[in-house]
């Protein structure tokens, strides 16, 4: 599993790159709070309130990228370091489909 499941995701550079909700495609900005079923975003268009559950994120941190599933991140910040089975898991699942 990408460590980055498990990081602070505030603060960080995120773009949609994958949903179910064509609206969200290609919305990208800075993650200013994040709760378990949601990543707000401050884009240019303002804040962004985005699903985890039908989204795939692409994250900046750094020189570092990482593409995360939002199923996978369906936690809170603090209870994802105690979810990580779960959310193998759900990447295991994805990777199989």
């Amino acid at each position: 599993m990408d460590p980055a499941y498990l990081m602070n995701l505030v603060g960080k550079q995120v773009s949609v790159s994958d949903s179910t909700n064509p609206r969200f495609l290609g919305v990208n900005g800075t993650i200013i709070d994040e709760t378990k079923n949601t990543i707000s975003i401050a884009s240019g268009a303002g804040r962004v309130m985005i699903p985890k559950e039908t989204c795939r994120f692409r994250i900046t941190s750094g020189s570092t990228q990482a593409e995360l599933l939002g199923r996978a991140i369906m936690f809170r910040q603090e209870d994802r370091i105690k979810e990580y089975r779960k959310i193998g898991r759900e990447i295991e699942r994805e990777v199989g489909r």
